[in-house]
């Protein structure tokens, strides 16, 4: 007893003591004398009362113990230590008078001992309130970043507002301590994002997706996290508005998940108390580019402040892994032609980097060409201009926005001496083929230049052009598949291109022009040409699970065609649609009357592919294969002039007009024409001139002549149009072409298009079969 008295004594003292210090103004409550010796724990300073020396004293040996243990167990102090310096720990371990108190009066009076205990406790913090603190104190104050089995896979976070056209940087750091065993963040914006892990560029985003989906991208961050101080930077753009680039998502935000194993236990990435973020100070998007981004304008001497943390929100998506490869990057030669200009010797897709070391603050603009003007400077290509300001430090800094274009000129009073100029192309991990052997320097020019057409173009998506619509267009798509299907690897691509556009299928059957896009735009002859495209795959891999999922699209397109054809079967637009668009290419062919040639022959080719598939599944095709006999016998009829043995662009049930290499060249590519005598005779008809205004329908040129068995005119059409644009210094296929007449105009036409990589597949016909 005398054991259990001298407790008592000895705790009500203590308990005397510390209620003097809660009642001093300094330590008016628990909260800030806890708060108070962590300060003292991480400055080192000793504080004066006992109470607090003692609780101190007892911390830091409680840290030396775990210290110690560290050695033997590595990721104990990750789990233990942060709990220890806790604030609601050092609380509790505050209360030991009471708890003292508590023991020696439970064996005297037990009830009124239980009593008293739990008024203490109640009037210090209530229990819910007490777990809350605790657990967000954890989290936020010691970054107890834990990842347990009931965590979140991913969190979607913002603050409450939609930054539209503003560049949102997310922060998140923490301290490693041990070896890292594996790590991996998913990572998605609606919209473009850059992901960074302490300074060092990872990748560049997003793959596009229809809504009301949104894939993310998984990524491997193990190499770029060292033992110390680490942090992640993501940066996302959301723009606003209708645009080609991919649907209006309604909000901006960050999604993202993963962890980084160290131990027995994780990080966790998916925790939105554990980010924070700011709009950007250094980087601003000012004037918009097209559709391919923004012009930017970097203040390099400012930085960021972070100190906002972002709220966890409930994503209305479909989350789902990106469908195809991540992308890839690789150092591309920059040669510095004259101060300040540099050649990439090619038309490449990528990111600038600049090491700067400038003794005073400077500026530059920076300009992305594909040609020069008669200074040697180049000429802005696309609008494709951004400013920079550097400060007097050595400063290593990356383009957030992707660019495009063969030279790169500064302008302005930096000591480009002090810089060092870099550039990263960004390629899709795409197979593609090598040049025949056989292939002369010029076919193999021009067979280079179609290649690089396809690696500029697909990335993430088959895009229309790097540096101003990035959307897909159903057009392009199709010549482009031709390509990519050459060899094995690239299905997946055209796959996710085919299921693209069946997301985005209209209610009524027909498909836009371009997906996924916020622009509403309808080419009638893009939509019939889905059919083609899920044909040319379904050759290559025979995916019949795939196709079973396909024909109800395939199902829906015919309908809508078949709801918009006359009495004799043509297809035209009979509900007199006002965004109906007849365009085919940019080779001008005549659409003056009620139907257009190539329509039918595109509509055509969707009922046989119709009915093909439907046959295939097991289906009564026969409404379609009529429908293919009665549009073929009236085309012939109505379109086809059996004199000249050519047909017309456009027609009624009494008129015809216009004649055009284009239509005749698809009629022919596939097939149509009544007798092999006919088909002879059309081309013939073209001889004196077999190019057009465009390399899209050129293809159906060169595919016409090969179907025809005429492989030596097909090759000589080859080395006419598109040595025609390597003569002309092009590296990539031009988006509009005619040797010597036109090319295209640098602030609007495209000198990447990969709607002309025909020869990639022609010359391999031409040389192999």
């Amino acid at each position: 007893m005398n054991f259990l008295r001298f407790l008592g004594i000895f705790s009500c003292c203590l308990l005397l003591v510390s209620f003097i210090i809660y009642l001093f103004p300094k330590f008016n409550n628990i909260a800030t004398f806890s708060a108070a010796i962590q300060s003292a724990h991480n400055s080192g300073s000793v504080k004066l009362f006992p109470i607090e020396s003692f609780v101190y004293f007892l911390m830091l040996s409680g840290d030396w113990l775990f210290a110690r243990i560290d050695n033997l167990i590595p990721f104990f102090p990750s789990f233990i230590r942060v709990v220890w310096w806790n604030t609601q720990v050092i609380s509790f371990v505050s209360l030991i008078p009471v708890i003292g108190l508590f023991a020696f009066g439970i064996l005297r009076k037990p009830k009124v001992s239980l009593f008293l205990f739990c008024l203490f406790f109640l009037w210090l913090l209530s229990p819910g309130k007490l777990m809350t603190n605790s657990w967000n104190s954890y989290v936020i104050t010691h970054r107890f970043d834990i990842k347990f089995p009931w965590s979140e896979r991913y969190i979607w976070m913002n603050d409450g507002n939609d930054h539209n056209n503003e560049y949102v940087q997310y922060n998140y750091s923490w301290l490693q301590k041990n070896r890292i065993q594996k790590s991996e963040i998913t990572i998605s914006c609606l919209g473009h994002y850059r992901l960074s892990v302490n300074n060092k560029r990872v990748y560049h985003g997003p793959a596009f997706a229809v809504l009301p989906k949104v894939y993310t991208d998984t990524l491997n961050i193990a190499p770029f996290i060292h033992l110390g101080e680490n942090e992640i930077e993501i940066v996302c753009l959301h723009i606003d508005g209708i645009n080609h680039e991919y649907p209006a998502y309604l909000t901006s935000g960050l999604l993202v998940g993963g962890q980084i194993q160290d131990g027995i236990l994780a990080h966790n990435l998916a925790d939105n108390r554990l980010w924070k973020h700011t709009i950007t100070q250094t980087v601003k998007p000012v004037e918009r580019i097209f559709d391919a981004g923004y012009k930017e304008a970097y203040d390099l001497t400012k930085s960021e402040v972070f100190s906002h943390i972002p709220y966890k929100i409930e994503p209305k998506y479909i989350i789902l892994p990106r469908p195809i490869p991540l992308l890839n990057y690789q150092f591309a030669k920059l040669n510095e032609i004259a101060p300040g200009i540099y050649d990439l010797g090619t038309f490449s897709t990528g990111y600038l980097r600049i090491q700067s070391k400038q003794i005073k603050p400077c500026s530059e603009n920076i300009i992305y060409g594909v040609s020069l003007d008669q200074t040697g400077f180049p000429l802005i290509y696309m609008g494709q201009k951004d400013s920079l300001v550097f400060p007097a430090k050595s400063i290593d800094w990356e383009q957030m926005s992707r660019r495009s274009g063969r030279y790169i000129g500064f302008k302005g009073n930096c000591d480009m001496n002090k810089m060092k100029v870099s550039f990263t192309r960004v390629l899709n991990n795409l197979s593609l083929p090598n040049a025949p052997k056989s292939l002369t320097a010029e076919d193999k020019s021009i067979f280079e230049i179609s290649l690089n057409s396809l690696r500029n173009n697909v990335q993430d998506h088959i895009e229309d052009s790097v540096d101003r619509e990035r959307a897909t267009y159903l057009g392009d798509a199709l010549a482009v598949s031709r390509c990519l299907l050459v060899e094995s690897g690239n299905e997946d691509m055209v796959k996710q291109t085919i299921l693209q556009f069946a997301e985005s299928q209209k209610s009524n059957g027909s498909f836009p022009s371009m997906a996924p896009s916020g622009l509403d735009q309808f080419i009638p002859s893009y939509s019939l040409q889905w059919s083609e495209l899920l044909d040319l795959y379904m050759v290559k891999t025979n995916d019949k699970q795939f196709a079973k999922a396909m024909w109800p699209h395939l199902q829906k397109l015919a309908g809508w065609a078949k709801d918009n054809t006359s009495p004799e079967g043509f297809f035209t637009n009979i509900h007199h649609e006002k965004n109906w668009w007849n365009f085919f290419d940019w080779t001008p062919t005549s659409t003056s009357l009620a139907y257009q040639t190539q329509n039918q022959l595109l509509y055509l080719r969707t009922l046989e592919i119709t009915a093909e598939v439907t046959k295939t599944l097991g289906r009564d095709s026969d409404q379609y294969q009529k429908q293919a006999l009665t549009l073929k016998k009236n085309l012939l009829v109505y379109a086809f002039d059996s004199n000249k043995k050519v047909f017309f662009d456009s027609f009624d049930l009494t008129k015809r007009d216009g004649i055009s290499l284009v239509t005749n060249a698809l009629a022919g590519s596939l097939g149509i024409f009544p007798t092999s005598l006919a088909n002879d005779s059309a081309i013939e008809y073209f001889k004196d001139d077999y190019t057009t205004q465009s390399p899209y329908s050129e293809s159906w040129v060169v595919d016409w002549m090969i179907r025809s068995g005429k492989k030596d005119l097909a090759l000589h059409t080859i080395r006419d149009y598109w040595g025609g644009m390597v003569r002309d210094g092009a590296t990539n296929v031009y988006e509009v072409y005619k040797p010597g007449v036109l090319r295209p105009d640098e602030l609007n036409q495209s000198y990447s298009h990969a709607w002309g990589c025909g020869p990639v597949y022609q010359y391999k016909k031409i040389v192999t079969e």
